[in-house]
């Protein structure tokens, strides 16, 4: 079994503190326990082996969760930092930043939609960074509120939805 409960330590540096999501894919919230970085919160991320998938639906996952750490190598200023990718139990686990924030999708749900000045803002900086994707040879599908996080008058990247290469020629 995956040490991914509160208090376990995964790979070394990073503290499992509490489980924050257990839909397609397990994401707990971690701690960096290296003495220089020491309280730096990160998002551990692994593919969700509680729900019943076939075959072919935990393979596909397992490549999503690769085809992510691809992604958020390309350093983009609205993509959190890759800063692991390790396998246990032949499982992969993904480690990135923490984007501190409120879901766009949970703004509007406690706040209502924002002004139309913000809003076309936020499209402004969602569509800048999917082209900065589509120049890169990826499509990022299934996009939806819950996939990025404001703060500050800024987005960032939280979720992938499911990410697809694609040949630009």
């Amino acid at each position: 079994m995956m040490p991914l409960a509160p208090g376990e330590t995964l790979a070394g540096p990073w503290q499992i503190q509490q489980l924050v999501s257990d839909h397609t894919y397990l994401l707990f919230s971690a701690v960096d326990t290296k003495k220089s970085l020491e309280g730096r919160l990160v998002v551990v991320k692994a593919t969700n082996h509680g729900k019943s998938l076939s075959p072919e639906q935990a393979r596909a996952l397992k490549r999503n969760l690769s085809r992510q750490l691809t992604c958020l190598s390309l350093r983009h200023y609205y993509l959190p930092e890759p800063l692991d990718y390790v396998t246990v139990d032949d499982e992969p686990v993904l480690v990135y930043t923490y984007s501190p924030g409120i879901s766009l999708l949970k703004h509007v749900c406690d706040q209502g939609p924002f002004s139309p000045a913000i809003a076309l803002h936020i499209i402004r900086q969602i569509a800048d960074f999917l082209h900065f994707l589509h120049d890169e040879g990826w499509l990022f599908l299934g996009i939806n509120p819950a996939h990025f996080v404001w703060k500050e008058g800024t987005f960032r990247v939280v979720g992938f939805g499911n990410l697809l290469p694609f040949d630009r020629r």
